[in-house]
């Protein structure tokens, strides 16, 4: 049941544009582009999140005790990237809203679950 970061991405993109077309449909109903700017700042924010994932994974699995702490800085820059999205929202939320930005940092997450569970649906 496993699956790697290019099947993954591959389902993000999908999770991504069915997104993007809801937030385009709001965009258009309140006169406001910060929804769409919103969630697409989100997701790649959300794509950067993975690839650091990603390298801190390779990094904890290399039995190495640098690795270690490499790993802990990655995980502050995750938390750093993550806060510098919503103060994006925060400091321009007629350019950015902050409720999409959110939105946009599940994609990956909501893609994980969907391939798991195609895979569980096709192990049945």
């Amino acid at each position: 049941m496993g699956f790697d970061e290019y099947e993954v991405r591959r389902t993000s993109v999908k999770v991504f544009l069915a997104g993007l077309i809801l937030a385009v449909l709001l965009s258009i109903i309140l006169h406001s582009i910060s929804y769409c700017l919103g969630f697409v700042l989100g997701y790649l924010i959300d794509l950067l999140i993975l690839q650091i994932n990603m390298k801190m994974t390779d990094t904890i699995l290399s039995i190495q005790t640098a690795g270690k702490t490499i790993a802990v800085i990655l995980f502050m820059a995750k938390l750093f990237i993550f806060a510098v999205g919503f103060a994006m929202a925060g400091f321009f939320p007629e350019i950015v809203n902050m409720y999409t930005v959110f939105l946009g940092y599940l994609v990956v997450k909501i893609s994980i679950y969907i391939h798991a569970y195609g895979e569980r649906r096709r192990m049945r």
